[in-house]
């Protein structure tokens, strides 16, 4: 099959049917294979239609290039709808799976989905192995001081990761900042959000 063949696999109005669909039931519903590839062919077609458009001259243009601009975010709000909403049918799945040990039918998934499946169950399924069923019959969850040491750990990190991300909007923040020098004696004025500034002496 063509590359063009696979580009108009899919449309702006197949989207929203499709996510149409996957609001209105609580299963998920079965999409072509090649979903995902026929989407990313979607998405690089608009994006180069985009491109062409921005590169021709003409004022005439502005009105055009921003409808297709404002599309193609559309586009990829209802995609990433489409998935989340997936997504959130698949972790259903695989807890239910796991809690009643029993196999659930995942043929409409898609095969990247069938990953994304088997890995939350795997996570489950070893989740309820340490700590229900252990708890259930009275053994010792795990070492409580490698436990408290891998909590802290993390804890951690996560401040670190946050320091790191605070003290650079500091100084982006701080870098927008100039020092004037007035040369002159000059009276106060007003700012762009009105504050008040001055007056100042010479220096």
């Amino acid at each position: 099959m063509s590359q063009q063949t696979q580009q108009i696999n899919i449309t702006y109005e197949t989207l929203f049917d499709i996510l149409r669909v996957e609001k209105g039931r609580d299963d998920i519903q079965e999409l072509s294979l090649t979903f995902f590839q026929d989407v990313v062919n979607y998405l690089k077609q608009k994006k180069d239609l985009l491109k062409k458009k921005e590169h021709e001259s003409g004022i005439d243009n502005y009105d055009e290039i921003k409808k297709m601009q404002i599309q193609y975010e559309n586009i990829q709000k209802i995609i990433k709808e489409i998935c989340e909403r997936r997504e959130k049918k698949i972790l259903k799945i695989a807890l239910n799976s796991s809690r009643t040990r029993t196999k659930i039918s995942v043929e409409n998934l898609l095969p990247e989905e069938l990953v994304f499946y088997f890995e939350m169950k795997r996570v489950l399924d070893d989740n309820r192995e340490k700590i229900i069923t252990n708890l259930l019959s009275g053994n010792i969850l795990v070492n409580q001081d490698s436990m408290e040491k891998t909590i802290i750990s993390q804890v951690l990190e996560e401040e670190k990761a946050e320091s790191k991300e605070i003290i650079h909007e500091i100084l982006k923040q701080e870098s927008k900042f100039i020092k004037i020098r007035f040369l002159k004696s000059t009276e106060g004025f007003i700012g762009p959000e009105l504050e008040t500034y001055g007056p100042f002496e010479a220096d």
